[in-house]
């Protein structure tokens, strides 16, 4: 089974998307470029989610990098969906407030409404 992740990151007030290692050009207020790129060690762009990260096997959160932080962020969002699900596009978790400075998550995130860090 071959499973797209596509997460989308927000900084606030300056918006972004990312998909995959791919950096995504986004225009900010005042009508600049930002480009963000957004990897994980566990797999590559393209290609096959391990089992671990899935409804099929534990279903852990996969381990989460992006770079460059846009300036003056004060709070980041990453929200993770399956465009490719059989329904149609499915949201499996969403995290807000990450401090602006923030450049990644660790693997298997709690699901619960607050993490360990606040």
């Amino acid at each position: 089974m071959n499973m797209r992740l596509c997460c989308f990151m927000v900084a606030a007030i300056l918006p972004c998307a990312c998909h995959g290692a791919q950096e995504q050009p986004a225009t900010v207020k005042g009508g600049g470029e930002m480009k963000l790129s957004l990897t994980s060690e566990a797999f590559q762009e393209g290609g096959m989610i391990p089992r671990k990260y899935t409804c099929d096997g534990p279903d852990v959160s996969p381990p989460l990098a992006w770079s460059p932080v846009p300036a003056g962020a004060k709070s980041i969002a990453l929200i993770c969906d399956d465009p490719d699900a059989p329904m149609g596009t499915w949201v499996h978790w969403v995290v807000f407030n990450l401090p602006g400075d923030a450049s990644g998550v660790p693997e298997g995130i709690s699901p619960r409404e607050n993490l360990e860090n606040g």
